[in-house]
């Protein structure tokens, strides 16, 4: 039997915690008949910062395995008492926690299975390199102390819960509202991807459908125009001849169905848009930052992420009040109300046609109210004290409270408050009341239009190019737009021309980001990076929020209204 030596010195090990006790170094037990090769082995393992103990035959180990723990066993596979694969099993359940290395000089695909199905960790075949084993023996301690330290973690947290009055109730609570903040963070990072992925399309799809719609009119009437003019000049027939078939799309009729068209896909691509910020919404629950908010938008979010629920179940009633904003994490804020419209809806039974679900907001003092009720099966009086416990069921059939649950410690976690009314058979009423917090101003009316003259120079950094041709088109009247498709054509740009009144710069691109470019202006040209407002798809990460935080430059959102873009851009220019 060989052994090859090569790589016998490797980094120091990590020791692992095992039962009741710390090894350090950690321990081996080599069950080995081949004595060459279990010297060799405890030799380099020892060099290599390792405690070693060495038996022949698969009886002494077991009865070594009885008297203490081991962190990793190499057993050779063929012992002179009996295999090692049967060996596995009670070593297995004396210690699961050990590594278990199986050694052999005859492999087989069947006994690889077997012995990895028996809870062996790893497989090494002979001859084998001690660089080899090495790697292997420092992988599985590393696999090993990750469980022990988990294993450690959650029999704490198991003796925390036990000290409280129902253990058992509070480990089960603890586990779904675990499963819940998974389930949000999942569905918020798939919902910023897909809002990022959408956002640019959109973007320019939107803004091109919108130049398109304000210059599609003029066209109109020049070519009705023309059409006139060639059949007054000459005979109706002979303008027939000219136009051929193409004639058709010269009616009155048709080229006012052009701009009806263009309409249609414009609304349908602003639907789009709402999507997208209802997206973004989602992804925004676990994100801890509050910011001014209004209720009527983040219900109607929710009211729209909530429309397959209620649209089969029942009518859906709006009587929205003018309230004030209030400061708050709208992510959040929605998901409770979707929560909330979801349970409303999933209490409802029969004919949508005879259902209600009607949704109010109003302000009462200092306080913002909301109000959702429906018309479905209602709870009972003795179960209304219970509706927001975790475990039972409330309107909307069993599980629904976990819903509420969440929903009554987002609206607490702003200062308000959440109660219910309801009547068995008559439909259920929830109230929220949140507080309006002092300081929350209205927001700013639009700016008035600059002032005619000469167009102020816009440079645009976007590596979508055309997401930049489609703002440059969208902008060309009013100002003198250069369109760039990365931040190094940014970077060598603005080393020789800084003549800009803005900089609009993607946030997040390949090879020089937004935020590389903006640093370098702030080492560079100081007065040059206090230009840059910051577009982006909104697909934020902790580098891009910490850095948003630090610096003080604007930052919009795609897709956003080019009204709105223009009007912020006459503003800034002025400045």
């Amino acid at each position: 039997m060989t052994v090859d030596r090569e790589g016998d010195q490797g980094e120091q090990p990590r020791g692992a915690r095992g039962p009741g006790e710390t090894p350090d170094p950690p321990s081996i037990l080599i069950v080995e008949d081949d004595d060459i090769v279990s010297r060799t082995l405890s030799s380099i393992l020892e060099r290599n910062g390792y405690s070693t103990e060495v038996v022949g035959a698969g009886k002494p180990a077991l009865a070594r395995a009885e008297a203490r723990f081991y962190n990793v066993i190499l057993l050779d596979i063929r012992l002179p008492d009996m295999e090692g694969l049967e060996l596995l099993r009670p070593l297995r359940a004396r210690h699961p926690e050990a590594c278990v290395i199986m050694l052999t000089a005859h492999a087989s695909t069947d006994s690889a299975i077997r012995a990895l199905n028996e809870g062996a960790s790893a497989y090494i075949i002979k001859p084998f390199r001690m660089e080899h084993v090495l790697a292997t023996v420092r992988d599985c301690l590393e696999r090993q102390r990750l469980v022990l330290e988990n294993r450690l973690l959650y029999q704490q947290a198991e003796r925390e819960l036990a000290m409280r009055r129902d253990a058992e109730q509070e480990r089960e609570k603890l586990r779904q509202q675990l499963y819940q903040a998974d389930r949000l963070a999942t569905v918020g990072t798939l919902a910023a991807g897909v809002a990022q992925e959408i956002g640019n399309p959109l973007s320019y799809l939107l803004y091109n459908l919108e130049s398109l719609a304000q210059d599609l009119p003029v066209v109109v009437r020049v070519i009705e125009r023309l059409v006139r003019e060639v059949s007054r000049l000459d005979s109706t027939e002979a303008c027939a001849r000219l136009l051929g078939e193409s004639r058709r799309v010269t009616r009155p009729d048709v080229l006012e169905d052009l701009v009806s068209r263009t309409d249609e896909a414009i609304e349908g691509a602003r639907q789009l848009r709402e999507i997208v910020k209802d997206l973004k919404r989602l992804a925004r629950v676990q994100e801890e930052r509050n910011v001014t908010v209004s209720i009527n938008q983040v219900l109607e979010s929710a009211l729209t992420m909530a429309y397959n629920e209620v649209r089969y179940r029942a009518r859906l009633v709006k009587d929205f009040g003018d309230v004030p904003a209030i400061l708050a994490n709208d992510g959040r804020l929605s998901q409770a109300f979707l929560d909330l419209l979801v349970n409303a809806a999933r209490s409802i039974e029969g004919d949508s046609t005879k259902n209600e679900i009607r949704v109010r907001t109003w302000t009462e003092g200092q306080e913002v109210v909301v109000e959702i009720s429906d018309t479905g099966r209602g709870i009972p009086v003795e179960n209304l004290h219970q509706v927001f416990d975790p475990f039972n069921a409330g309107p909307g059939g069993p599980g629904s409270s976990l819903g509420l649950s969440i929903s009554e410690s987002i609206i607490g976690s702003y200062g308000g408050s959440i109660d219910v009314e309801s009547k068995q058979g008559q439909g259920t009423r929830f109230r929220v009341r949140l507080p309006v917090t002092n300081g929350v101003a209205a927001a700013p009316a639009p700016p008035e239009p600059a002032a005619a003259g000469d167009r102020p120079r816009l440079l645009m950094i976007d590596d979508e190019p055309n997401f930049g041709a489609a703002i440059k088109r969208a902008l060309m009247d009013e100002f003198d737009v250069v369109v760039l498709t990365s931040g190094e054509e940014g970077k060598r740009h603005l080393a020789d021309d800084t003549d800009f009144g803005l900089i609009l710069c993607d946030l997040l691109m390949p090879g020089v980001s937004g935020m590389d470019l903006h640093t370098w202006l702030e080492a560079e040209r100081p007065e040059v990076a206090r230009k840059v407002v910051f577009i982006t798809g909104g697909a934020f990460t902790r580098e891009t929020r910490s850095f948003l935080k630090r610096v003080s430059n604007l930052h919009l959102e795609k897709p956003f209204e080019l009204d709105y873009l223009r009007s912020l851009l006459r503003e800034l220019v002025r400045r």
